[in-house]
């Protein structure tokens, strides 16, 4: 057996090895994060009625903002008919991001993604900075 063929018999042995580490068993329920995932980015058929199923939607399309390294730094509170988000420093990034700059960054994208989602709901409002 030459060089060439001893290295594409390994190769194909190594590819076939990864496939079986990563691939569920046929037949597999899924997992509780697939589920998760799946619910987390199933789509909004049409808008909810309003109250507290309307902005629990509305913070849902929130979270799926970018954030620096998904840290997802920011934590929401529903007060009258204002939706507050607020920055989570426990979860900033001192080491990558000193100045906490990503982390307001994220918390525009999640503010702009519930904007969004509200006005796509057929309410109205203004985003504020306090």
């Amino acid at each position: 057996m030459s060089t060439r063929e001893l290295w594409v018999d390994g190769l194909s042995s190594t590819a076939a090895v990864a496939k079986g580490a990563v691939s569920s068993p046929p037949g597999a329920a899924s997992s509780a994060y697939e589920a998760a995932a799946r619910d987390t980015w199933r789509p909004v058929d049409m808008p909810p009625a309003g109250g507290s199923e309307a902005y629990r939607e509305i913070i849902r399309y929130a979270t799926l903002a970018p954030s620096g390294l998904n840290s997802q730094p920011w934590s929401f509170r529903l007060r009258a008919d204002e939706l507050l988000i607020h920055p989570d420093f426990t979860r900033r990034l001192p080491v990558a991001d000193p100045d906490d700059e990503q982390l307001f960054v994220a918390l525009g994208g999640a503010a702009e993604n519930a904007h969004i989602t509200a006005r796509a709901f057929g309410m109205s409002g203004d985003l504020a900075y306090h």
